[in-house]
């Protein structure tokens, strides 16, 4: 089983185990990560210089790639397969 968090920092949810397990880009990694640390999509949009649009439709992908319709079951989705 393949571990997406790191025990020693708590809750840490890691990238590359988050892109193997739901086949995530990325780029789509990147804003996951920031919703699940608690992040708007216009956060991350600021954070990495990218359009809104763009990450709009990355949501979209993440909720289609873990079978959830919004952004908190998308968050609770990823956290629990952090555990």
């Amino acid at each position: 089983m393949t571990s997406i968090y790191e025990a020693s920092a708590g809750l840490k949810v890691l990238p590359a185990a988050v892109i193997q397990q739901f086949q995530f880009t990325e780029a789509e990694s990147v804003l996951c990560l920031g919703l699940v640390q608690g992040k708007s999509i216009d956060d991350v949009a600021d954070e990495n210089s990218q359009p809104r649009e763009i990450l709009r439709d990355q949501f979209h992908n993440l909720l289609v790639k873990t079978g959830t319709d919004n952004e908190a079951k998308l968050v609770t989705v990823v956290l629990s397969s952090a555990e």
